[in-house]
């Protein structure tokens, strides 16, 4: 009953909130969506190829370890992580 009484109490406030504070248009909320999908989509994906390079690196398999490094690094030009595991990994197919 308190739990009810509290949401009610919160709902019923926003009732009497300051009009001049509006809540984003249809549009504003759905670019804020999309940039925020792509971003994830991204992020995702990056994981995705770095895990995948990452398993294929310690089973030794550095073919396909590198193309899933390079892969990630296209995502994210200049990221470090993957830089340096392409590097490592090109070591080790040239056997140092």
């Amino acid at each position: 009953m308190k739990k009810f009484l509290l949401l009610l109490t919160i709902v019923g406030s926003c009732i009497f909130c300051n009009s001049a504070i509006a809540a984003p248009s249809t549009t504003e909320t759905v670019k804020a969506k999309s940039t925020n999908t792509a971003t994830k989509t991204i992020k995702g994906k990056y994981d995705v190829w770095m895990r995948i390079g990452y398993k294929a690196y310690d089973k030794k398999d550095y073919n396909t370890a590198l193309i899933n490094f390079k892969r990630a690094l296209k995502l994210r030009p200049n990221d470090v992580y993957a830089t340096k595991a392409i590097q490592n990994t090109e070591k080790r197919l040239a056997g140092k």
